[in-house]
């Protein structure tokens, strides 16, 4: 490993319970050479079926998931979760939402995430902590992103409040001067979807609520462009599509055919910005200026999508964290395949997935002729169908539209062999960068011993 190239490992509280801070702390500075890590400020225990949240997350029902570390001896388990901390109550008098209230969870194990950061800044370890960029908890459907005409999204599959919400905004004003002043020493904090996820149809084409301020002509327009990926294509389309895009550029052929997809998407691009800029004026109002903001995003070409504005985040962030996040990148197809061929019954399946797998670059890997069966979230001993030169073609459109510099994560779930590929792809890419290349890995949960020693190694 290049001396230059950074190793970060997000780590969640849950593990470090299961444990112990000093355990973990060992492995990530002896087994993997690790330089800074991410946690969150929340303590857990297992919980019986249906209290709390299950672990690993379900991915819209989608996912087989299972950890690789045993979590209090379970690789599934159901948790219930309490803040690592007890919150100010008086910060949250001018907001609809209330803080997580602390309880007898946060009173006997809450320490541990103070003692875990205090052992990893012992062991020279930069601290981040993860938080969601935009979900408070108990979100209102009032706060809720909004699709043309109004409606929300049916089973959205991330649960992440409209970026224009102003009650979502008191939230966090709130909630990190509160975090930021239990944890004032800590390094960073990262923000996950300070943007709009993708992984369906409809949470692609939200936001129109009424606080995005968006025109209803821009609306209506972009209403009839929904209709017409969810219903209107046909296999002569399709056929057309992918003899087009063989040549690239397959964003730029849609928003030729939609002239209004380039004004919207600068709308959601706008929308991410000005939700960032408040992020970080708000943690400057909290006397937090030296604490980093750094944003989790969609690699190219799903930040099309999603309005990450990797161009305009200079003054903001000193760095950016793409994620290749591969085994979600086919469920994005499946989720979009599935609700296309309920809506256009005749379309050829393989056809249409075979037009969203080279819209998005993904599944290079897969079996031709495509079965569509195929495209699926991988089973924790499959191989992510996602080559290398795919990979390494977002990191470099990413540091190709970026201000900032660009750190791979790498997710853990996978076979160790499969996980050793991808992470090499992304080290690869980092060493010897002029930026100090860094690679983050997510997370500690799915890193058995032979992963780790492959971080380090």
């Amino acid at each position: 490993m290049d001396s230059q190239t950074r190793i970060g490992i997000t780590c969640l509280s849950d593990f470090i319970l299961s444990e112990s801070p000093e355990a973990v702390v060992a492995n990530l500075v002896e087994y993997t050479r690790a330089t800074a890590v991410t946690l969150n400020p929340t303590v857990t225990e297992p919980a019986r079926k249906g209290r709390g949240s299950f672990q690993p997350p379900s991915d819209g029902g989608s996912s087989p998931r299972a950890f690789d570390r045993p979590l209090w001896g379970r690789t599934r388990l159901w948790v219930r979760a309490e803040p690592s901390y007890e919150p100010d109550a008086r910060l949250y008098d001018e907001s609809a939402y209330r803080p997580r209230q602390a309880g007898e969870l946060t009173k006997s194990v809450g320490g541990m995430v103070r003692r875990f950061i205090d052992l990893a800044h012992d062991r020279g370890l930069e601290v981040s902590f993860q938080i969601g960029a935009a979900a408070p908890p108990g979100l209102r459907d009032g706060d809720r992103p909004r699709l043309p005409g109004g409606g929300l999204a049916d089973h959205p599959m991330a649960r992440t409040a409209s970026l224009a919400s102003p009650a979502v905004r008191s939230y966090y004003r709130a909630f990190l001067t509160d975090l930021l002043r239990a944890y004032p020493d800590v390094d960073c904090i990262r923000v996950d979807w300070p943007e709009y996820p993708c992984y369906t149809i409809d949470e692609t084409f939200a936001d129109f609520h009424p606080a995005a301020a968006i025109g209803k002509t821009l609306e209506h327009e972009i209403g009839e462009l929904r209709n017409w990926v969810r219903s209107g294509l046909s296999d002569h389309v399709l056929h057309e599509w992918i003899e087009a895009c063989a040549g690239g550029a397959p964003f730029e052929h849609l928003c030729r055919r939609w002239p209004a997809l380039d004004e919207w998407l600068h709308a959601k691009r706008r929308l991410a910005i000005d939700y960032l800029r408040f992020l970080r004026t708000t943690m400057n109002d909290a006397g937090a200026h030296s604490v980093a903001l750094a944003p989790n995003a969609f690699p190219p070409p799903f930040s099309l999508l999603t309005g990450l504005p990797f161009a305009d985040l200079h003054q903001i962030a000193p760095w950016v964290a793409v994620k290749l996040y591969t085994m979600h990148w086919l469920q994005i197809v499946r989720f979009w395949m599935d609700d296309i061929l309920v809506n256009t019954p005749g379309l050829d399946p393989a056809l249409l997935a075979e037009t969203l797998l080279l819209f998005f670059d993904v599944g290079d890997t897969l079996a031709r002729p495509l079965d569509a069966d195929s495209v699926r979230y991988p089973e924790p001993d499959e191989p992510h169908p996602v080559a290398d030169a795919a990979q390494r073609r977002k990191i470099t459109q990413a540091r190709l539209e970026s201000t900032v510099p660009v750190a791979p994560i790498v997710h853990g779930y996978g076979p160790d062999d499969d996980f050793s590929r991808r992470f090499r792809t992304a080290v690869a890419a980092a060493m010897g960068r002029v930026d100090g290349g860094c690679v983050w890995v997510n997370r500690y949960g799915y890193l058995s011993d032979a992963k780790l020693g492959t971080i380090g190694s």
